[in-house]
């Protein structure tokens, strides 16, 4: 990755952005804002806060991840593949580091709270489980940002996944409204890591089915690319 240092900065930066959103009554008192994600609302401003509140931490993250792959393939990942090392190995070990430093990121999250709100000490086995539904979006989107890196072009797929992941959030109430089939639903998957709208979508395993689903196709697609490349090219 380029540029580490800067997008530590931005990081830093959006936490605070965060945490002065969070502290806003619109939030209702909500322990940790990131999970409760985007709630149907009637007002556009509102809606927009919360969308800002949720999203403006994860972007930063998109950006950190912004050619996962295919920088690292022009910087040391060309020397250990050329000495035999296997690309599916490789690959195997960014996508597990991926999911590190996505844990590390929830982490920061949470412990943020904790430092800023004393209701945020508070744990349930309901948190729990928005917690690690959000953790497990968030693998899944960035995974699929890594793939289309492979598939595409790096500024293409930071641009279709955010893209993709914002419309995703507009457009589910309307679809709901419309009584839109459950399958649809599956395909905006970034909802599926908001505590307000995982119990509207279906139950807990059925979103952890296809989250796992689209992770093992994104995985696949990604080995069976990165086999095509030519690193010497």
């Amino acid at each position: 990755m380029k540029n580490n240092m800067r997008w530590c900065l931005v990081f830093m930066g959006l936490f605070i952005i965060q945490v002065l959103f969070s502290s806003s009554k619109l939030m209702h008192d909500n322990v940790y804002p990131f999970l409760a994600g985007v709630p149907m609302t009637v007002s556009a401003v509102t809606t927009s806060i919360y969308l800002m509140v949720w999203y403006l931490p994860i972007v930063a993250l998109g950006f950190y991840f912004t050619g996962f792959v295919k920088d690292s393939l022009s910087q040391y990942g060309v020397l250990l593949l050329v000495r035999q090392y296997s690309k599916w190995r490789w690959l195997l070990k960014r996508f597990l580091y991926l999911i590190i430093v996505t844990g590390i990121f929830v982490s920061l999250q949470v412990a943020v709270h904790i430092c800023f709100f004393q209701k945020g000490m508070q744990f349930s086995e309901a948190i729990l489980v928005a917690v690690f539904f959000y953790f497990v979006t968030l693998i899944v989107l960035f995974s699929v940002q890594v793939t289309l890196e492979i598939v595409t072009d790096v500024q293409i797929a930071f641009l279709v996944v955010n893209i993709m992941a914002i419309c995703s959030v507009l457009a589910m109430p309307s679809l709901m409204v419309m009584h839109a089939p459950k399958l649809v639903a599956y395909f905006l998957f970034t909802n599926l890591g908001m505590d307000y709208r995982r119990g509207e979508i279906s139950t807990m395993i059925e979103p952890m089915l296809v989250l796992l689903a689209i992770e093992i196709v994104c995985i696949s697609i990604a080995m069976y690319k990165i086999k095509k490349i030519d690193i010497l090219r």
